[in-house]
Parts: structure tokens; sequence; C-alpha cells
């Protein structure tokens, strides 16, 4: 069957609340699609705004975007979410990751293998954020 965007993003959005509801958060869900949020984490009354992605694997990384794009352009989750949550379909893997972590890049890659150089400074690693 062939997958849709949206269907693709559903998939993800029920492996990252399932993941952290295995985990024990307390996860709230908007009501409707129109928010910047897709998941609310209810951290001891502390409101933690939550944008799922599917992340894709681009040479041993998982790469996560901070973005989204559509007819109307394209739009940064910079200050209007706390944390981007991934879900990688290859991998059946869920990452959760903090918007600090992604300072002013518009994408990250969580490393799930090592370099082809064997690089280790300034390298994140996915197992850092796996839920």
């Amino acid at each position: 069957m062939p997958q849709d965007t949206k269907r693709v993003g559903n998939v993800s959005e029920a492996a990252v609340l399932a993941a952290l509801l295995k985990r024990g958060y307390v996860v709230l869900t908007p009501w409707g699609d129109n928010e910047r949020y897709d998941l609310v984490i209810d951290n001891e009354g502390t409101f933690e705004r939550v944008q799922v992605k599917t992340g894709r694997i681009i040479s041993g990384a998982v790469v996560v975007d901070a973005k989204s794009v559509s007819t109307k352009g394209t739009n940064w989750y910079h200050g209007q979410v706390d944390h981007i949550a991934a879900y990688c379909t290859e991998l059946d893997k869920c990452y959760l990751v903090p918007m600090v972590v992604f300072g002013k890049r518009r994408s990250i890659s969580l490393r799930f293998e090592a370099s082809k150089n064997h690089q280790s400074k300034r390298v994140t690693l996915a197992k850092d954020f796996e839920l």
C-alpha cells in the first residue's frame, strides 16, 4: 500500500505516544490538528509541547527536522515547541530531543553508527535521546 505523508505522520505520532506512555510520561493530546505541536507532556504541572516528526536514515544517523514544509512555505519550530520527538520506521525506535539541542540548526543527525571518518567531537548520539 502506498504511504502518504498523513499516514506516515500518524504512524510516527502513535509510536511516539506509545513510547512516552511506556516510560511513564503523562501525555496530553490537543483537540484537532491546528496547533504547532502534536502532544503535550505533563511534567508534574509543567506542560512541555512536543512536535512529532518521522526520522530518516542517512549515513548511519537518524536525521530529524525542526521544520515543516507546506504549501504556505517552510515553518521552523524554534520557540514554538519544547521538544521534537521522532520515530524512525527503519529502526523502529523513538527519540525525544529538547529544542535546546537543535540550537539554531534546522535539523539534527542522531548518530547510531560510527562516522566514516571516526569523528567523535560534536557528534549527537542517538542512544542519548532514545525513548
